[in-house]
């Protein structure tokens, strides 16, 4: 039989639907036997009425007894393979066969959210090896799993819902590489959480001496090197600025635009996984605050472990609050060390910090690094004007939906 002839049988039997056509048949056989009073017509009948009673419920029989269970890595980065593994178990009398597997991943792409595969023959264990990608960082419940089969007739298909095969599953943002950034200067090299800067005047650790000027204040002149040397000797000194950044992501609803991947709040989340890798491995300490319907912060640390701190937080983060983003900085300020940097999210919602706010933050010496949103790219994906060379000098980065933002952060 050629491949042709073979497709043309198929189409033709998935086209009579012989869940229907059995019955049909049945009540066509039983009115001529009844008219007619030939006896073979009602063996027939009683052939056909069998073969569909057995259909239907042959199938749903052949799945009890089976349980399952699910293995997989508890965590993965977005866009890295789920490797799953499924384990069947049946423990009743006699094999079962062509039972087909069928698990739920709401993480992957929408194509891949139902992987399935075949045992074509369960005596009493069985393995089975699924993949699915996954699509965006959250926290998700897989499963439950679920069997199919049509054994033995395949006319009728039974499923069934395995209860206790859930599990969940975290998917952490996948950072983007980070050479360098405009906010931190490669030259100031971290010494115990801290970065030296000379300073006219400062009070925080001797740098050394240097001649007297105009306006200096006279608390500062050192009056035993003047006098030794005859001349006005004024001590200089470094102040110890922080070398402590502090992530405040806006976590407010209405700030928000785009959807799903391409939304602002998973551009903001990915480029604070990145930002954070990259300052941790420099050597610099690292917090993140956001304030939703609940309040997401990391205290800032240092090392590799604190990355994963962060990772698991920003894994979970939602924009579900509705507090101003000031608040959130101001959350923020209070826990940043002075001279800090702190990195902002500007959502194009033209909200910004009051003058309160933007004292405290030039009083402890803070210095805020934008990070700005194109808002109307992403409200209207099919609109993108170039930017300015001006935007691209200003010392933030500007970001838009569909922007590589290795890119942006290399500029």
């Amino acid at each position: 039989m050629n491949a042709s002839l073979e497709a043309r049988i198929e189409r033709g039997l998935a086209a009579l639907h012989l869940g229907v056509a059995l019955p049909a048949t049945a009540l066509v056989l039983l009115l001529i036997a009844w008219n007619r009073g030939i006896a073979l017509l009602y063996g027939l009948l009683a052939l056909v009425l069998a073969t569909w009673v057995i259909a239907h419920l042959a199938p749903l029989r052949h799945l009890l007894g089976i349980e399952a269970r699910r293995r997989h890595p508890p965590s993965v980065h977005e866009g890295e393979p789920l490797p799953l593994t499924v384990e069947l178990r049946h423990a009743g009398r006699g094999a079962r066969y062509l039972l087909e597997v069928v698990d739920r991943v709401p993480c992957a792409p929408e194509e891949e959210q139902q992987p399935s595969g075949f045992i074509e023959r369960l005596r009493e264990r069985a393995k089975l090896e699924l993949q699915a990608s996954c699509d965006c960082r959250g926290t998700y419940t897989l499963g439950p799993l679920r069997l199919r089969t049509g054994y033995p007739l395949g006319i009728r298909w039974r499923e069934l819902e395995l209860p206790g095969t859930e599990s969940e599953l975290l998917v952490y943002p996948a950072p983007f590489p980070i050479r360098r950034l405009k906010w931190l200067d490669a030259s100031l090299t971290p010494v115990l959480g801290s970065r030296a800067v000379a300073v006219k005047g400062g009070d925080e650790s001797f740098f050394g001496l240097r001649d007297y000027q105009r306006g200096d204040s006279p608390r500062y002149i050192d009056w035993r090197s003047t006098a030794r040397l005859s001349r006005l000797l004024v001590k200089e000194h470094e102040v110890l600025a922080s070398s402590e950044l502090m992530i405040v992501l806006d976590l407010n609803r209405e700030h928000q635009a785009g959807e799903g991947r391409e939304s602002m709040l998973e551009y903001a989340v990915k480029i604070a996984a990145s930002i954070a890798r990259f300052a941790l491995g420099e050597g610099h300490g690292v917090g993140l605050l956001g304030v939703g319907k609940s309040i997401y912060r990391v205290a800032p640390g240092r090392g590799w472990g604190h990355n994963q701190s962060i990772l698991d937080v920003l894994a979970r983060v939602q924009a579900e609050g509705s507090a101003p983003y000031a608040e959130a900085v101001e959350h923020a300020t209070a826990s940043l060390p002075r001279g800090g940097l702190m990195v902002l999210f500007d959502h194009g919602t033209e909200v910004t910090l009051d003058q309160t706010l933007s004292v405290r933050l030039s009083g402890r010496r803070v210095t805020p690094g934008w990070v700005c949103f194109d808002r109307h790219s992403f409200d209207f994906p099919m609109s993108r004007d170039p930017r300015s060379e001006a935007s691209l000098r200003s010392g933030i980065y500007h970001v838009r939906r569909g922007d590589d933002l290795g890119k942006v952060f290399a500029t």
